[in-house]
């Protein structure tokens, strides 16, 4: 009788054991003869930039998307799935206990499921997103085994159960990920601008303080309940799998929904506040007291994105980046950290840039991005046309650049149906959009749009200081900005991808 430490482990039953290539290169290959291209020709012929994935199933509960790989020749999928759920309250105390969900599910799992699963070259994520009206679960590995590891977690989530011990100790490490989470200034712009504008969103101070109070039996009744409601899935399934496997995926996912469909006006919207003409300001103290570094975050919101509008953005921030660190890093040394980026937030279209610094306060350095701005589109102007023609042709290539991985495809798919859009043909349709664009479009739709003296620009900056240069408000002070904020924004920018709207995104399918 050998002795129990040198005893094997149990089997691992998330260990792929078939290999197969179900379609692959060779399906593409054969589909091409058969519409008539010669045997070498299409043997030697690339794979499309593009195939969308097609819809195989919808009903009132689910619309499943799936694409097997004609590409990457991998016994490998990915399955991407989001669980819109309406009974997610509009609360600090929901956000939270949605959030300690997802915490809690992967701590039941991880010794029976996640463990060997990653063992076996299996991963799963699972998140709260939407602002808080959905749940994101995703999935990649060899696809013998994926649906197993697919089909514990959404038990998980349908059979919620959690211990005392398991609660308090999950609860202690949210409480320190909301209190660490502020410690970076950069992190604390950032959440004080979403939570401007953003309808459903909390700090995490607020955060902080709900979840303080929640207790083991809330977070059961929490689950129980918003898993018993009413419920819509919307999944992408693709690579090594069959349409008939992902039909499978879709019923078992199904069966553990435990509440009715989703009543088509019914579903969550995701709106973003519409910032009016103007220059707004916020300004708070840095989470840390210890920390000496100030941020200014300066956001330009420029409406619904159309493709047009983010061939525009890409452009300028390709011409940006590199002059914007050049004047503000290297030749001023505000700071370690300048950079300039679009933003999209839920499909509304903005432009930020960031400078965090040490050494000087928020409002010289406000000062030194707002003079770049105004002057930035005299040297676009300046900028040789062939210079120009070279920006514009990297930029396309790289927007036009092939997957080069599953993941890749899969990411890049699911993020068209994850805004409602299904713009699968965006990069090239934006492509084509950026090689229409002329120097001097750039220099007018810069001067309209991110020069701060403009009387149409949409913008707000956040000030964030540190100990260097300390926040010196009065209460009345801090009153009178909290009342600025409260009423400031004059209405909300829905995106046409998050209205509600059902089947979800129908409206946009053409798009």
């Amino acid at each position: 009788e050998p002795e129990a430490a040198l005893q094997s482990p149990p089997r691992n039953h998330y260990i792929a054991e078939k290999f197969e290539i179900k379609g692959g290169s060779k399906s593409r290959v054969a589909a091409a003869i058969v519409a008539g291209m010669g045997a070498e020709a299409a043997a030697a012929a690339p794979a499309a930039l593009v195939t969308p994935p097609e819809i195989i199933h919808e009903c009132g509960a689910m619309r499943l998307w799936h694409r097997l790989d004609d590409k990457f020749d991998q016994p490998r999928m990915n399955a991407y799935f989001h669980v819109t759920l309406p009974a997610i309250e509009a609360t600090p105390e929901a956000y939270v206990m949605a959030d300690l969900l997802t915490l809690l599910v992967h701590d039941r799992l991880q010794d029976g499921v996640r463990y060997p699963a990653e063992m076996a070259s299996l991963n799963a994520g699972l998140d709260v997103v939407g602002q808080f009206t959905m749940l994101s679960l995703v999935f990649d590995g060899f696809n013998d085994k994926l649906p197993k590891l697919v089909e514990a977690y959404f038990n998980a989530l349908a059979n919620f159960e959690v211990s005392e011990s398991r609660f308090q100790k999950m609860k202690e490490e949210r409480v320190k990920g909301y209190r660490n989470h502020g410690l970076k200034p950069g992190r604390q712009a950032r959440s004080l601008l979403y939570q401007t504008l953003m309808e459903r969103n909390a700090g995490e101070l607020d955060k902080l303080a709900a979840l303080e109070k929640i207790t083991v039996g809330m977070m059961r009744d929490f689950a129980a309940a918003v898993w018993g409601a009413a419920a819509h899935v919307e999944g992408l399934v693709i690579g090594n799998v069959t349409a008939e496997e992902a039909l499978g995926l879709g019923e078992m996912i199904r069966k553990t929904l435990k509440g009715a469909p989703i009543a088509p006006d019914a579903f969550p919207t995701r709106r973003i506040t519409v910032i009016p003409p103007g220059d707004a300001r916020f300004a708070i103290a840095c989470q840390n007291p210890e920390e000496s570094t100030n941020v200014v975050y300066s956001y330009f919101q420029l409406g619904v994105s159309t493709y047009h509008m983010r061939a525009m953005l890409l452009l300028v921030q390709q011409l940006m980046g590199e002059k914007l660190f050049d004047q503000l890093r290297t030749k001023e040394q505000l700071g370690y950290v300048a950079n300039a980026s679009l933003e999209t937030l839920y499909d509304i279209a903005g432009f930020r840039i960031t400078v965090e610094s040490a050494f000087h306060p928020p409002a010289y350095v406000e000062e030194r991005i707002n003079a770049f701005l105004s002057a930035y589109p005299a040297q676009v102007a300046a900028l040789k046309e062939d210079e120009f023609t070279k920006t514009r042709r990297s930029l396309v290539d790289s927007v036009l650049t092939i997957d080069v991985s599953l993941t890749a495809e899969a990411d890049r798919h699911w993020t068209h149906i994850n805004n409602q859009r299904y713009q699968y043909y965006r990069g090239q349709i934006i492509a084509s959009e950026i090689n229409k664009i002329s120097r001097d479009q750039v220099v007018e739709w810069l001067k309209h749009n991110l020069v701060p003296e403009h009387p149409k620009a949409r913008h707000i900056t956040v000030f964030v200081h540190g100990k260097n240069h300390p926040l010196n408000v009065t209460a009345e002070t801090i009153v009178a900005a909290a009342a600025t904020a409260a009423t400031a924004p004059s209405g909300t920018l829905c995106s046409p991808a998050s209205s509600s709207s059902y089947p979800p995104g129908a409206a946009n399918r053409s798009l």
